[in-house]
């Protein structure tokens, strides 16, 4: 496993809302065995509960792609986006997020 500061190199895609299962009433999202090639992992995002909805997950998500980029460079294309052991709330963020650039699969 990749530690804090490491570039991540591959990922696996998450599958699709076909592929993905339940557990106790709770979709959860299941990898992919097929390796991705993944420039920005993002292990956890977090935004007060009072302050969801607003697009705070979002404009961090594209500040830290635009970051990884380098000045002057365009942002980290999505599909070079992977997301690690996300909760509920946090697959449904990776599927709105990168869902399109995944053909609607995360």
């Amino acid at each position: 496993t990749a530690g804090a500061g490491s570039l991540v190199s591959k990922a696996s895609d998450v599958l699709s809302a076909a592929g993905d299962v339940t557990v106790n009433d709770s979709p959860k999202a299941m990898a992919s065995p097929v390796a991705v090639r993944a420039t920005l992992g993002v292990a956890l995002v977090w935004v007060r509960r009072t302050e969801r909805r607003k697009g705070l997950a979002t404009a961090m998500l594209d500040a830290a792609r635009g970051c990884m980029a380098g000045l002057g460079s365009p942002p980290i294309p999505l599909t070079e986006v992977a997301f690690s052991q996300t909760t509920d709330m946090g697959s449904r963020l990776a599927k709105s997020y990168i869902g399109a650039s995944h053909s609607g699969g995360v």
